[in-house]
């Protein structure tokens, strides 16, 4: 498939290479068709970040590769591991949390010293 130069041609020549129609992939990503539409003809630049992820997962592609094709770029330094963990577990107790956290760090520390 030829590299895609916008948001626009990444979806459509995904899309095409899944061989599924607008209605398919709308309701294979819960994404309403209209929605994909405007997308594929350029119309919608900037879609929310998780129509485009749900548009990545029904395609079977990376949600990066649709990122980048709509000129969203990933940040040189990434955040730390907390608010990652705080958002996915904020369920457990402050003190598991903390108690995560440590681990995580541990394993880390751990490998950068093995390398």
């Amino acid at each position: 498939m030829k590299a895609p130069t916008s948001l626009a041609q990444a979806v459509y020549q995904s899309r095409q290479a899944a061989g599924v129609s607008l209605r398919d992939l709308a309701e294979r990503s819960g994404v309403n068709k209209a929605v994909i539409s405007r997308i594929e003809s350029g119309e919608r630049v900037q879609p929310r970040a998780d129509t485009l992820k749900r548009l990545a997962e029904a395609l079977s592609i990376a949600a990066e590769d649709l990122f980048a094709a709509a000129g969203w770029t990933v940040p040189a330094e990434l955040p730390s591991f907390q608010p990652y963990l705080r958002t996915k577990y904020g369920h457990l107790p402050p003190d598991k949390l903390t108690e995560l956290e440590g681990i995580f760090r541990r394993i880390a520390d751990e490998q950068t010293n093995q390398e």
